[in-house]
């Protein structure tokens, strides 16, 4: 393994590939199976520069940490020199991570989460630590966790909690639940107890050492210790959380699998419980099947498991016992049971929740609010698209049909405005509210302009429907566009998914939020833009109609006609 590093970076992503798949296979044919030599894995040119690879992919390689520099850096430095430099140190025993820089942003309650960022040296070491140690501990993890792995996404959590509230299972209770400060709480020593089950290389075990002992740097210039918990934001840190949290996971696996079926019915024919949880990341539920007193006792034994054998506590601000016929939150979705077409059988709906669509409704307001106004509209468009583009893509495989022409109703009137600002009128449309009075419709104003900005824009904006509310309860059909007819300004293309070194797992790619401009610079935020004569009013003028008059309909247009 201690040759020099590949040119190419496909012939080292294979190379990576092969030794991950022949770990995870040993790992899955031997559960107490115990791995050492693994250093010498993470020190390899191959290693460092699949990891490089992926660090610089990240958006995250243009923010620095506490020593100013991030990837252009190591550019300009040459990226050979760089990695050979830090394997050199690592084989040396001389390498040492810096502190995190913190980092707060705003959490959805108000209150502000921590995020330590990196240098990106320190980044390179945990990515490839963890191209290292994932292989190993995926095959212990247990299939309900979702959270942070490879080929799994919070889809597949959702469809996980509807096939047990689908009948014939009927789980009907759900206790929410969320562990309270999770990267922060995470008790250092129970986790290098769990590491030490697979690993025995001791300078593997001293590295992971040193980067949860490595501290953060806090905004306001001091260095805080970290004695327990590991830095949100780091490479390494989702790996050694669902390490942390596998003993959970384990816990309801060994109970559910305790019982054969046949013992199960019998249980739950006495009056005993059946339960079983569903975990992505700190947050999970627990599905019970049985009375809202038994679920209560199953939180009340899960808080004093996680207290005792995982020094973790539940979040009571945000764990809840609730009826799947009440509803729940889960993921940014909203899941309820409702009755069914057959008369007696109910089936588990998912939809956005409403805190996902007010949120998405907020960015699109305050990248559209007047004091933005300064982007032209195909800057505007670039910024909204990403956003558009992630939330829906997040949310398609639900019944989200009305939610989407709901989204796209709200976007229509305040983007237009925009629009209208933006295109100059022609001479036919100026001769025609000049002489006729006439004003034209939505779809004809939207050709036109779509017209002058050429057939090389993909910009499509339709004409926004009635009012419509959320919760439809019609899943929409593979392929189909979730919208129908009324599409937002980006369209959805499938991308080739992601070889995976897991046997048997084809590559998913992950859905999310894509990250888009929130805050727009440059020209005078706030300033209105000066009346053009050249430009078409907005405001046309109408034929005067009589005091308390109503507009005449189609109806009243038929009487007169048959009255004169």
């Amino acid at each position: 393994m201690n040759t020099l590093a590949p040119l190419d970076a496909k012939v080292a992503e294979e190379r990576v590939l092969g030794w991950q798949t022949k770990l995870h296979r040993w790992a899955a044919q031997d559960e107490h199976q115990r791995f050492g030599d693994l250093f010498n894995l993470v020190c390899d040119s191959a290693t460092l520069l699949v990891a490089w690879e992926r660090v610089k992919r990240n958006r995250g390689s243009r923010t620095a940490g506490v020593d100013g520099q991030t990837r252009r850096h190591v550019e300009q430095m040459g990226v050979d020199g760089a990695l050979g430099k830090l394997r050199e140190e690592l084989k040396a025993g001389t390498y040492r991570p810096l502190p995190a820089r913190e980092r707060l942003i705003p959490k959805r309650s108000g209150k502000l989460r921590s995020l330590g960022i990196s240098t990106v040296r320190d980044r390179i070491v945990q990515t490839a630590a963890k191209l290292v140690l994932e292989p190993i501990f995926e095959a212990d993890f247990c299939p309900t966790s979702y959270g942070f792995r490879l080929g799994r996404r919070a889809q597949d959590a959702i469809e996980e909690v509807r096939f047990f509230i689908h009948a014939h299972r009927s789980y009907e209770w759900v206790i929410e639940g969320d562990v309270k400060d999770c990267f922060g709480q995470i008790h250092q020593g129970l986790l290098m107890e769990q590491v030490r089950s697979r690993v025995t290389d001791k300078r593997v075990l001293g590295l992971i050492r040193l980067f949860l002992a490595a501290g953060i740097m806090r905004e306001q210039g001091s260095l805080a210790a970290t004695p327990s918990g590991t830095p949100q934001g780091s490479g390494l840190s989702p790996l050694l959380s669902n390490i942390a949290l596998s003993v959970l996971d384990r816990h309801f696996e060994a109970a559910w699998a305790a019982r054969t079926h046949d013992q199960r019915w019998r249980d739950r024919a006495q009056g005993h419980p059946s339960y079983r949880m569903i975990r992505f990341a700190d947050d999970f539920v627990i599905l019970v099947r049985g009375t809202e007193a038994q679920a209560h006792a199953i939180k009340e034994q899960t808080a004093k498991f996680m207290a005792e054998q995982m020094r973790l506590t539940l979040s009571p601000e945000k764990t809840h016992i609730t009826h799947v016929d009440d509803g729940f939150d889960l993921l940014g979705f909203r899941i309820v049971r409702k009755p069914w077409r057959t008369a007696g059988r109910h089936v588990a709906y998912t939809f956005p929740s409403e805190r996902a669509l007010r949120e998405v409704m907020h960015r699109i307001k305050m990248l559209t609010s007047r004091s933005t106004t300064n982007l032209s509209l195909d800057q505007l468009i670039h910024a909204l698209n990403p956003i558009l583009r992630g939330w829906t893509n997040y949310h398609r495989h639900n019944a989200a049909k009305r939610c989407f022409a709901y989204l796209s109703y709200y976007l229509w009137w305040r983007v237009d405005p925009l629009a209208t600002q933006e295109v100059p009128a022609t001479d036919l449309e100026t001769a025609q509210a000049t002489v006729l009075g006439a004003r034209l419709d939505q779809p004809q104003r939207h050709e036109a302009r779509v017209a002058r900005r050429g057939p090389g824009d993909a910009i499509s904006l339709s004409r926004p429907p009635d009012s419509l509310a959320m919760g439809d309860s019609h899943q929409n059909r593979t392929g189909h566009h979730p919208a129908g007819g009324h599409r937002c300004l980006s369209q959805h293309h499938d991308r080739p998914s992601r070889v995976l070194w897991r046997a048997g797992c084809s590559g998913m790619g992950k859905s999310g939020s894509a990250g888009g401009s929130g805050k727009r610079t440059g020209g005078n935020a706030g300033t209105a833009p000066r009346p053009d004569p050249a430009r078409r009013s907005r405001s046309t003028p109408r034929r005067p109609r009589a005091a308390g008059s109503c507009p005449p309909t189609r109806r009243s247009r038929a009487a007169a006609a048959a009255a004169g």
